[in-house]
């Protein structure tokens, strides 16, 4: 049988999409934006975002320190769930850090007491038990019984929180621990719960 050189033109042009998707898709496994996430690695800071913190109460006890009640959540990012961070386990706590909390003086002071806060969960699964209404919460946390104290910051009684850079030690099934903290730059000065803006995720304290 004889194959004519039109036949096989055509079998050509079917054939050619099929090698170049195929040389697309280990490229897009190794860019650039997906080298950050390494399984048995600790995922960095860009693998979260925050998805809401509230300080639920302040309060100034006479010359003791502040104490900050905060309720906080947390899931994994968009990008790292493109590049396939898409299941498994979450578990957090705060146990071994601190966290920085900013007051409307001006002044920053380290959050002693928050003891082993846990803030666990699954990756993709909207946890049921965090604050209503915030879709794809995945992790959330409350300080409850065990609140923030800001360690020297007596005489403090007619100011607010304005910041809070709160610390986590995160691990993601699959992955290896993260430090990392979860930031709201802006509160309310009023308001019950005062709920925080401008949100970020960062390898350490932002002030």
């Amino acid at each position: 049988m004889t194959i004519s050189r039109r036949t096989l033109a055509k079998g050509t042009v079917w054939a050619a999409p099929v090698v170049i998707a195929s040389a697309a898709a280990p490229a897009i496994a190794a860019s650039p934006q997906c080298q950050r996430f390494v399984r048995g690695q600790p995922l960095p800071a860009a693998a979260f975002e925050v998805t809401y913190i509230n300080v639920t109460s302040e309060v100034q006890g006479g010359v003791l320190n502040r104490l900050v009640y905060l309720d906080f959540g947390f899931k994994i990012s968009a990008d790292a769930a493109a590049c396939g961070v898409t299941s498994g386990s979450i578990s957090s706590n705060n146990s071994g850090g601190t966290s920085r909390f900013r007051l409307s003086n001006g002044n920053t002071y380290n959050g002693t007491n928050g003891s082993r806060v846990p803030a666990n969960g699954t990756v993709g699964r909207t946890d049921g038990t965090c604050q209503s209404g915030l879709n794809g919460t995945q992790v959330c946390g409350t300080t409850g019984l065990s609140p923030y104290d800001l360690a020297g910051s007596t005489r403090t009684s007619s100011t607010h929180v304005t910041g809070v850079s709160l610390y986590r030690s995160v691990t993601v099934q699959g992955y290896g621990t993260s430090v990392i903290y979860l930031n709201a730059t802006t509160f309310p000065s009023s308001g019950s719960p005062k709920r925080g803006s401008g949100f970020s995720v960062t390898s350490t304290p932002l002030f």
